[in-house]
């Protein structure tokens, strides 16, 4: 995993940064394997604004899927900024329980394969549109 130092902002960040804006639509055991998988692949650096969804829900569910990672808090680099996103291009509103599992999957997948340097497996191909 690259790192950078951010002007006036945390140091030693990864390049990756999870995005949180979908995150209230998890359970908290989904959101827990998400960051947690982010975490094994190097990612110590969160977007989890409170503009995403009501009431700050994306900064709720993240406090709640946290303590079940097993990570010390201490470890990551957490931070809120707007208009800082980083999904899987399957990121969107995801209603069916199905759908969402398969969702985590194939993003903790894709995750585990960048961070790798393997090839990604769910890759958005621009000619095709999707």
């Amino acid at each position: 995993m690259k790192y950078i130092n951010i002007v006036n902002g945390p140091q030693n960040v990864s390049a990756v940064i999870q995005g949180c804006m979908r995150m209230p639509s998890l359970t908290k055991e989904a959101a827990a394997k998400v960051i947690r998988t982010a975490y094994d692949c190097g990612v110590n650096f969160y977007d989890h604004a409170t503009c995403y969804g009501r009431d700050g829900e994306a900064e709720t569910r993240f406090a709640e899927a946290f303590p079940l990672t097993g990570i010390n808090r201490e470890d990551n680099r957490l931070w809120k900024t707007k208009g800082l996103l980083v999904t899987p291009h399957i990121a969107g509103n995801l209603t069916l329980e199905h759908t969402l599992d398969t969702n985590v999957a194939m993003f903790c997948e894709d995750l585990i394969n960048f961070a790798k340097g393997r090839p990604l497996t769910y890759a958005v191909d621009r000619n095709r549109g999707y």
